[in-house]
């Protein structure tokens, strides 16, 4: 996965 990628899964699992 890219950097980019695991940031915004981190953020959808944060906001979720």
């Amino acid at each position: 996965m890219k950097k980019e990628q695991v940031k915004e899964h981190k953020r959808t699992q944060e906001k979720h």
